[in-house]
């Protein structure tokens, strides 16, 4: 998928539920999906592994916007 259709993606998660995804949101969501693999079984499992990519991104994302940051406020 390209990076539009991922960033397509994203906004329309953000649009349903009316707030934006965030890390908190994220880890919120890998907690919760870590207790049904657990409770319920590797149904789960994909679920689970897809957050923990979209948690991974949304983190480098926000680390390359730290450091771009940087890089202007230096100079």
């Amino acid at each position: 998928m390209s990076a539009q259709g991922r960033e397509r993606q994203s906004t329309a998660a953000s649009a349903a539920s009316g707030r934006p995804i965030d890390t908190a949101r994220l880890k919120s969501a890998l907690k919760v999906t870590a207790l049904l693999v657990q409770k319920l079984g590797d149904d789960y499992l994909p679920f689970f592994m897809r957050l923990e990519t979209e948690l991974a991104q949304l983190e480098a994302k926000e680390a390359a916007r730290a450091r771009v940051k940087k890089v202007l406020e230096n100079g």
